[in-house]
């Protein structure tokens, strides 16, 4: 199975990581709520300490965010991930609404 890295654990993010953890893919997760990131773990899931640290490895990052200028308040800067992770050749989804 797929190692799965959510950056947002919120409404959509939480649920959705929730479901690929249950459907038996590696997920890691961060966001900058301690309580919805100890609720993937309690899941079976994986909580990361930072963005780098998320996708690291991982076979598809989502970002699950509600507003784009929370990209401005991560540890790690989204956008500067998503140019690193891309250079590997990885799938990259965004949804930001």
């Amino acid at each position: 199975m797929s190692t799965i890295a959510f950056i947002g654990l919120g409404i959509m993010g939480g649920p959705m990581a929730r479901h690929l953890v249950r459907a038996g893919h590696a997920v890691i997760g961060f966001d900058r709520s301690e309580k919805r990131m100890k609720a993937l773990v309690e899941a079976g899931g994986a909580a990361a300490d930072s963005i780098e640290e998320t996708v690291k490895g991982a076979d598809v990052v989502a970002v699950e965010m509600q507003k784009v200028e929370d990209e401005e308040h991560q540890p790690g800067r989204v956008a500067d991930i998503r140019r690193a992770w891309i250079t590997n050749s990885r799938r990259w989804t965004t949804k930001m609404t």
